[in-house]
């Protein structure tokens, strides 16, 4: 598909459209003809296509359909319907569209669905399939922009109706952002994370891996091509879908990406580009049409985020098949948003530096003050110097942050003095903070100091008793270790 630049993009068939548009309307006001002039009622003994055929006013429809080869489907179809175009309007289609056999036969098979549709049927909008793959939004009076001027002829296989006006199909969001030039980097982005997988609906299995456990395949098997920001984000070439989607122009991309990109340094060129790609791109799905009214309110994106466009950012808007895109040439991003606050539950551990301190180990729940509850753990009577909880985090942004805990002791248990504890990051020997001290009947939230981590990745968390032997002091709690990014 040819790439054009953001003067030279219209969604397909759109200058054609315009020149049309104004053509047919005149026609419709001069040459209609009345209501009752159109076929209606029934002809259950013939098939649709002889129906067309023996119309003397669908006698240049006819004529396209044989043309692109569409006479035959109708001729074979099980079901269908048609929404013809009479004499009238087939002469006002451009030529460069009746000379075209491919975007003829494009435009031809987005008129007919494989599916039977008399207008009773049609009290609501619904929105069907047609031939092309592509849906339109059909009611009891219109096709799309088309207006229904014939209705409810009906054939063995099917039902005929015919409108005032071609209805050209549109772009997806897809094929709208491959050649939307001034998009190119958001759309660059997502290509760069196929991948080429075994399609294991059809690849012979030969073995597992003993290491992983995963299938191994042959490898002439027939591959397939994934997406993780299209599978698991939007399926932007799925035509069955609307959806809303947010594009940047980019400069707005770039700039974007630069503000981002410092969180997910330290790691190779190719995942910081998709990693920051994706933390940029992430939230710009929302199912279904958005107005541009809407935009001012909070939106959920197909991410689960939550999220708000401001509406005199919007450069551009394109209604397209499978939904609606915004083109932006400006975009705030929130800090806040893309890194928020980590908390860290204490009752859930990676592990611990013994093993065998089962029975001394506590996972419990508390009441608060207020009546809620909560988890925490508890090691007591362990008997250990400098025994510690392990705690693994993954995928932690490269950022300053403060660190806070809640450690709650002397509340319902066998803790009678206060006692000292401290957070070790990245190994337990380093000191990166000093013990604190852990009071009794405390439910406040503590404030720990402030660290920076070196880089985008994993990081480990110990918590670690004070340096003793003896019960009641070297006591651990923790209900969670909260760590809070800080924004330069």
């Amino acid at each position: 598909m040819n790439r054009l630049s953001k003067e030279q993009y219209k969604p397909r068939y759109f200058l054609l459209s315009a020149i049309f548009l104004f053509a047919s309307t005149l026609l419709f006001f001069i040459q209609c003809k009345p209501w009752n002039e159109y076929p209606t009622g029934s002809s259950e003994g013939e098939r649709i296509w002889n129906l067309i055929e023996r119309d003397p006013s669908l006698s240049e429809f006819a004529t396209l359909l044989k043309q692109t080869g569409l006479d035959d489907t109708l001729k074979q179809a099980a079901s269908v319907t048609v929404w013809a175009l009479d004499n009238e309007h087939v002469t006002a289609l451009p030529t460069e569209i009746k000379e075209n056999n491919t975007l003829l036969k494009s435009l031809l098979a987005h008129h007919i669905s494989t599916l039977r549709y008399q207008t009773a049927e049609l009290n609501a909008t619904l929105r069907i399939q047609q031939l092309d793959g592509k849906f339109a939004n059909v009611s009891n009076v219109t096709f799309e922009e088309a207006n229904i001027i014939g209705a409810d002829k009906s054939a063995r296989n099917g039902v005929l109706h015919i409108v005032d006006r071609p209805v050209f199909p549109q772009d997806n969001i897809w094929q709208f952002l491959s050649q939307y030039g001034d998009a190119s980097l958001q759309k660059n982005w997502i290509e760069s994370l196929d991948t080429l997988l075994f399609d294991e609906r059809s690849a012979l299995q030969i073995g597992v891996d003993a290491n992983t456990g995963e299938a191994v395949y042959d490898e002439n098997s027939e591959k397939k091509v994934a997406n993780v920001y299209l599978d698991s984000i939007a399926n932007l070439k799925d035509e069955s879908k609307q959806f809303t989607y947010f594009v940047l122009q980019n400069n707005v991309f770039q700039s974007s990406f630069n503000k981002l990109s410092s969180y997910y340094s330290g790691i190779s060129a190719d995942s910081l580009y998709r990693l920051t790609g994706y933390s940029v791109l992430k939230d710009f799905a929302v199912e279904g049409l958005i107005s541009l009214t809407e935009l001012s309110g909070v939106l959920e994106a197909t991410s689960g985020a939550k999220v708000k466009i401001d509406p005199l950012a919007v450069a551009e808007t394109y209604q397209l098949s499978n939904g609606r895109v915004y083109v932006l040439s400006a975009y705030d991003i929130l800090l806040e948003q893309k890194f928020p606050v980590i908390k860290i539950e204490g009752e859930n551990p990676t592990g611990f530096s013994r093993t065998d301190k089962a029975a001394t180990t506590f996972y419990r729940r508390k009441a608060n003050p207020d009546g809620s509850t909560f988890s925490d753990i508890m090691v007591y009577g362990h008997l250990i110097p400098k025994f510690h909880i392990h705690y693994h985090l993954k995928n932690v942004p490269r950022a300053k942050y403060k660190v806070y805990w809640r450690a709650v002791a002397g509340i319902d248990d066998s803790q009678t003095v206060s006692f000292t504890q401290r957070l070790g990051i990245g190994n337990p020997e380093l000191e990166v903070f000093p013990y604190q001290s852990v009071g009794l009947q405390n439910y406040d939230e503590v404030y720990i100091g402030e660290f920076t981590t070196s880089g985008f990745g994993d990081l480990n968390f110990y918590l670690i008793a004070a340096n003793t032997g003896t019960t009641g002091q070297n006591t651990l709690s923790l209900d969670y270790l909260r760590l809070i990014p800080v924004f330069d």
